[in-house]
């Protein structure tokens, strides 16, 4: 009986649902809504104003309270309220909607007060004068507008323009930049031209050609703006360069040479890169500024120094170090990033913000002064030039070790329970701080204590604490715990549950706790019920057992 009363429970516990007073909504469907765009007047003559019209091509007459019109921007307008008889047009001019109506095309849609889209419209390349109409289901340009009236035919073509065929230009700007003959790779995949337009104006170079009195490749419709770099690649020019020297000329489309260039025996993976009138041997630089190698004599007297050496300087002392940026500036404040080589890490600082274009992963060659701030060591460097961009690497693997002087500046990962979060912070093992700087748009929300998490970050001295920064969200991964069930012997091993899941656990509790106090105040009223039903059934069988004895005993007399 308990168990069957248990399961009733239970069924109206888990399947009723609290009564909600709820009223049918009435919903108009407009889809069948005969209302249509019917003319539109995009470049109206001197003294006119643009329009649109609406046509009711139905039988009855339709409320336009709440109706709009759109154009492709976005640009929204809603109808004024009043209605259209059936047969009849209503046109809105530009000074009620506000629409500008492109005259090199556009699209007109009439939106329903339910936000449906009940018609629409595109056209293209508007002649002044001239009206986009609709005659039947046929959309045409007419050179008589009619706002507010049936369309008329009277129509002038539009004439399909001609394919243009792109002008030609020159110009003393356009330059050969740079050149690949001798790539690490295949040298019939890998080989490339650049060109630079050095001037102040956007060039056309169909009909430009390049040519190594070989083979010679004509461009397209192309065009190159100021101080953009172009890449031909050797797929596509067939212009083989040669390993054992070449030349090539740079030819305008009058047949002018504008530039020649001539190298000697190419150098593997360097490219033939233009500096002014001057050209060398370089790192390549597809698409970027050319880099200016430095020559041993010009290294004389640039003390070069470990990142671990500069570290140990005495404060003000100037050096130079090679270095690998692990951070952009601008990710955990608008004057720093931070930098490290195999030896150690260190922050970069400008007071003025004055750095180059920075990405992580660049190797940079920075000279500047040694520093410190709350502990922290700084390199600090007062102009852009300080800062010199000589390579590409790949950024360095995050030690696994904990935020502490030895890695002060180094990219490390920690790895462990995730016992405290906030919007600002992290917590490991109740130890170890991640901190979230606005730039790396860190979002906690996929985070949860008591979650085991990796977090990789930089590490950064403050005063006599040590804490890490991530860079950015992909810096963050986070292993959520899977309650299953556990033999009662292995229980005592789980030693974190989160917190959703005991205030799950105590919210089930309090529910069979409830249930089950129901259930015995239910049985004993029954076994009430039944027992006052029961008592006066066993007196009257008692009084019967006693008349009966009382006979017995009367009998038994008599006979004595």
């Amino acid at each position: 009986m308990v168990i069957k009363i248990m399961a009733i429970l239970l069924g109206v516990f888990f399947t009723t649902q609290p009564a909600t007073a709820c009223a049918d909504e009435t919903h108009t469907d407009y889809s069948n809504t005969q209302l249509q765009i019917s003319e539109i007047y995009p470049s109206p003559n001197e003294g006119e104003e643009e329009f649109i019209e609406i046509y009711n091509n139905g039988n009855t007459r339709i409320d336009l309270t709440n109706w709009k019109i759109g154009d492709a921007s976005g640009k929204m307008s809603t109808l004024s309220e009043q209605s259209i008889e059936a047969g009849d047009y209503f046109s809105i001019t530009h000074s009620t909607s506000k629409i500008y109506l492109n005259n090199g095309g556009d699209s007109v849609m009439l939106i329903a007060p339910d936000e449906s889209i009940i018609d629409e419209t595109t056209y293209e390349d508007s002649q002044s004068g001239e009206s986009w109409a609709l005659f039947d289901t046929e959309w045409q340009w007419t050179n008589t507008p009619t706002p507010g009236k049936k369309n008329t035919t009277t129509t002038t073509e539009k004439e399909t323009p001609a394919e243009k065929t792109p002008s030609y230009e020159t110009s003393e700007f356009i330059f050969i930049n740079e050149l690949l003959p001798n790539p690490s790779g295949s040298d019939t995949t890998d080989e490339w031209i650049e060109l630079i337009n050095e001037g102040e104006k956007t060039i056309q170079l169909f009909g430009w050609s390049i040519t190594d009195e070989n083979r010679t490749y004509t461009l397209e419709d192309t065009s190159i703006a100021p101080e953009e770099h172009l890449i031909i690649e050797v797929t596509e020019s067939r212009i083989s360069l040669n390993n054992n020297g070449d030349r090539l000329y740079l030819i305008d489309p009058f047949d002018k040479i504008i530039q020649g260039v001539e190298y000697d025996t190419a150098k593997e993976d360097q490219s033939w890169s233009r500096f002014g009138n001057d050209w060398q041997w370089a790192d390549p630089t597809a698409g970027e500024k050319n880099i200016l190698p430095l020559e041993e004599e010009e290294l004389i007297g640039i003390n070069i120094l470990s990142t671990a050496e500069f570290r140990e300087l005495e404060n003000d002392e100037i050096a130079t170090i090679e270095v690998t940026a692990t951070v952009q500036p601008g990710i955990f404040g608008s004057q720093y990033f931070y930098a490290q080589d195999s030896s150690a890490g260190i922050q970069v600082y400008s007071y003025s913000k004055l750095f180059p274009e920075i990405e992580a992963g660049d190797l940079l060659r920075i000279t500047g002064k040694k520093s410190e701030s709350r502990g922290e060591v700084r390199i600090k460097t007062s102009e852009e030039s300080d800062i010199e961009i000589i390579g590409k690497v790949n950024i360095p693997e995050a030690q696994t070790t904990p935020p502490q002087e030895e890695n002060e500046g180094m990219l490390i990962t920690i790895t462990g329970t995730l016992t405290e979060l906030s919007s600002k912070e992290a917590i490991i093992e109740d130890e170890f701080h991640a901190i979230f700087k606005n730039g790396a748009e860190i979002n906690t929300n996929d985070l949860e204590e008591g979650n085991t998490v990796t977090i990789i970050g930089i590490t950064s001295q403050y005063d006599d604490s040590y804490r890490f920064f991530p860079r950015s969200q992909d810096d963050i991964t986070t292993e959520k715990i899977s309650l299953e069930l556990i033999p009662a012997a292995e229980a005592k091993t789980l030693q974190t549950i989160t917190p959703s899941t005991k205030s799950n656990q105590t919210y089930l509790l309090t529910i069979f706790v409830i249930l089950g106090l129901l259930i015995i105040l239910i049985q004993q009223k029954i076994q009430s019920k039944k027992q006052r039903h029961e008592l006066p059934s066993q007196m009257n069988l008692l009084q019967k057992k006693r008349e009966t004895t009382s006979l017995k005993d009367v009998a038994s007399s008599d006979e004595s």
